[in-house]
């Protein structure tokens, strides 16, 4: 009998570890979940001409661009709300990086921060009418087909480093680029 609670104390810990493990990245993805939604909002884009979808293998981009020392190198001390160049590999992207609100978990918390991203891929998203889209955010909406435009887009959660009420969270967005963004 002793072994057998032993041995469901030892199951019953590894259920709760991993649990603990995976509710990060449960949180993480109602958050990328809730940036979505503001973005495809009319509160943020007026006149709804781009769906944004969160795409989680884009997540892998955006931890390279955090942890790259070309690029961030595990620092940010403020926005970058311009679209920003980031080689990964042999592709290109480009990254916004927005403050993260309060309650992260409700999109409509993320209007304001969705608008700054919004902004910033106003002009830079592939509209198919420019033969030249070298630079351009890629489109993944079939050419001719569909007025809107289509963005895939990953995230990175990481906070400026600091503690306690100095501590600001930040949301690194990235986006696969047509060559390296002019």
């Amino acid at each position: 009998m002793k072994m057998a609670k032993k041995l469901l104390a030892l199951v019953l810990t590894g259920v709760m570890a991993m649990s603990m493990l995976t509710g990060c990245a449960l949180s993480d993805k109602v958050k990328a979940e809730a940036i979505e939604d503001a973005l495809n909002s009319k509160g943020v884009q007026g006149t709804v001409d781009v769906t944004y979808k969160y795409n989680k293998d884009l997540n892998d981009e955006a931890e390279k661009v955090w942890t790259d020392a070309t690029l961030m190198n595990k620092t940010v001390s403020a926005e970058v709300t311009t679209l920003t160049k980031a080689v990964i590999g042999t592709k290109n992207y480009g990254y916004v990086v927005v403050e993260v609100p309060e309650d992260a978990k409700k999109n409509l918390s993320w209007v304001t921060s969705a608008g700054k991203i919004d902004t910033a891929l106003n002009t830079k998203i592939d509209d198919y009418q420019n033969k030249d889209t070298s630079g351009k955010v890629k489109n993944y909406a079939a050419q001719g087909a569909d007025p809107a435009s289509k963005v895939k887009f990953g995230v990175k959660f990481v906070d400026n480093g600091k503690k306690d009420d100095q501590m600001v969270n930040y949301v690194i967005v990235v986006f696969e680029t047509n060559g390296a963004i002019v």
